[in-house]
């Protein structure tokens, strides 16, 4: 029995233990300098071990979920509390995914320290959202259906369409809100005349998933026509639809993709409108699209709400 204590207490035992857990681990020096980066890491961002450590700080990978108090904001980062207080703590936030969208993750941060007590750096543990897992896993069923558009990942018009035809319904029958939004991609032309329409294609699916990722379960999001999106958001009032408007524009922001060494970062152009009495299909429509076009007039890269 001693024999097997002391094997197991060897520090490069330990090491592939961590190694090999499901959810992300990583170790960072006292300038926030990744050290340590294990499988579940990989798994969930994309990165692969010799892509992050020593190469990226924890501030490239991670950002505040948009939840964050402002008195949290104010005090800098978990990692950086950590390192100076030895403080240990649990928040939601963002990780930058390889691909260039951000995944929602529940994330724990700690202090590590020496034989002596001394903090000498901090670790962080993480695993996806419950949410953005439900939405992985939903968005492989309607794949198996032919619900998706191929190009971009996202659900087709047609079956978009049935979904809005679906919330009417149920409106007129108990009068539950519903918001839709038609989003345009800016400046797709200028990508596909500078960079080429592979890159134009990556763009777009990144703005697609971006959009899906940043939903709740019971919202979704459609390729609708040749760069623009279609995003229906299920029990949301008058009162709400421009603070989920700015939500998901500010998401898409911090999208981007790498081509040959340069960042195309993505900017959308949104219209929205909430359902009212009278409403058909093609009056929703027409209000999101006039809403769209205002912002796209308007320089792009806004938003514009429209309601009657």
């Amino acid at each position: 029995m001693r024999d097997t204590l002391s094997e197991l207490a060897r520090p490069d035992v330990w090491r592939f233990v961590l190694e090999q857990l499901p959810g992300g681990v990583y170790v960072l020096d006292g300038d926030l300098r990744i050290v340590f980066w294990n499988a579940g890491a990989e798994r969930i961002t994309g990165r692969l071990r010799q892509d992050v450590i020593g190469r990226l700080t924890r501030d490239d990978l991670i950002t505040r979920a948009a939840s964050t108090p402002v008195s949290d904001l104010l005090h800098g980062s978990p990692a950086l509390a950590a390192l100076r207080d030895g403080c240990c703590s649990e928040s939601e936030a963002f990780l930058h995914h390889q691909d260039g969208y951000r995944v929602p993750i529940k994330l724990r941060t700690f202090a590590v320290r020496d034989a002596g007590g001394l903090v000498i750096g901090a670790a962080e543990s993480f695993e996806e959202n419950i949410a953005h897992s439900k939405w992985n896993r939903r968005q492989s069923k309607l794949m198996a259906y032919g619900c998706l558009d191929s190009a971009t990942g996202v659900l087709t018009r047609e079956f978009s369409e049935s979904r809005l035809r679906e919330s009417l319904t149920t409106f007129y029958a108990h009068p539950l809100p519903f918001a839709i939004f038609c989003i345009f991609a800016d400046e797709m032309g200028q990508v596909r005349g500078k960079f080429g329409p592979r890159a134009a294609h990556d763009l777009l699916r990144l703005i697609g998933q971006t959009l899906g990722q940043s939903l709740r379960p019971n919202d979704s999001v459609g390729y609708w026509e040749e760069d623009e999106f279609f995003v229906l958001a299920a029990e949301c009032s008058r009162a709400e639809v421009e603070k989920v408007g700015e939500r998901l524009q500010k998401m898409i922001s911090y999208a981007r993709i790498k081509w040959w060494g340069e960042a195309i970062r993505a900017s959308v152009s949104l219209g929205g409108t909430t359902v009212c009495t009278g409403d058909t299909l093609e009056l929703l429509l027409q209000r999101a699209h006039q809403a769209m076009s205002v912002s796209v007039n308007g320089g792009g890269n806004r938003l514009t709400i429209l309601e009657v």
